[in-house]
């Protein structure tokens, strides 16, 4: 992504007039610069005048829906992403992979949860519920550690349905999300407002998955090693301490490389 204000000059200025419907040009004079803050000011951005990440970031998605309203992912949205984080969108396809296998939705059209029974006993305390008060009858949705207890598809579903009747919002952090298997307790670092928010996004399409987890990636500080391939530090940034025993790092350098061979 290239920051744009006035006097940048170069082919991404062209495309920018372009979307702001201006005449042709490759320098940024004050006439853009006016429509710059223009189009901010009217979708309650920052009008300063100067084209960052977020800025760009909308127009660009305006554009998408203005050619493609579907919600399915389609290559260009892997190409619009990569461009506004400065990485390959292999990269990106690479995590779709492994997180959900290229599905942020099941048959029912929910969308796809992991739930975590250790962080719903952590999401509780934090919320000043006793969590012992609640076993042994919900000892399959609340653990003091992390083990395996997944049922996978439409049973998670089934636990997170159980898991609310004790906290909505507390099991509703207690869940990785959509296609990029995003945990619901760092709704805030993909730019939403409220738990409810994120889950009520999540299940719009996998165009609005996709771009949640963008936004995740970029507020974790995650894009750094996506850009150099450092597939050990994405690993331990993305999925935890852990990833050596889940061999997440090699799951995210095959996954990538094949990716790789298959486009060349």
């Amino acid at each position: 992504m290239v920051t744009i204000k006035q006097g940048s000059k170069g082919p991404e200025v062209t495309r920018l007039a372009k979307l702001l419907g201006l005449s042709p040009r490759t320098v940024c004079d004050k006439e853009m610069s006016d429509a710059m803050c223009a189009y901010q000011k009217a979708w309650g951005l920052t009008a300063d005048g100067v084209f960052g990440y977020k800025s760009w970031k909308h127009i660009l998605i305006a554009e998408r829906y203005s050619k493609n309203k579907s919600g399915k992912i389609v290559d260009s949205d892997y190409e619009l992403f990569a461009w506004l984080l400065g990485c390959e969108a292999i990269m990106i396809k690479a995590f779709v992979s492994v997180e959900s296998g290229g599905s942020g939705f099941l048959p029912s059209g929910r969308p796809r949860i992991l739930f975590e029974s250790y962080q719903f006993w952590k999401n509780l305390k934090a919320e000043g519920i006793d969590p012992n008060k609640y076993l042994p009858e919900y000892s399959d949705v609340i653990t003091t550690k992390w083990i395996k207890n997944y049922k996978g598809g439409e049973g998670e579903w089934t636990r997170m349905e159980k898991a609310r009747k004790i906290s909505q919002g507390a099991a509703n952090k207690s869940a990785s999300w959509g296609m990029l298997q995003i945990m619901g307790f760092n709704y805030s670092l993909c730019a939403e407002p409220s738990i409810t928010k994120f889950v009520e996004d999540m299940g719009k399409d996998e165009f609005t998955q996709l771009s949640l987890g963008i936004e995740f990636m970029r507020s974790a500080g995650i894009v750094p090693y996506m850009i150099s391939k450092d597939f050990t530090k994405l690993a331990k940034k993305y999925n935890g301490p852990g990833y050596a025993a889940n061999k997440y790092d090699l799951k995210l350098k095959n996954a990538y490389y094949s990716l790789k061979s298959k486009k060349n």
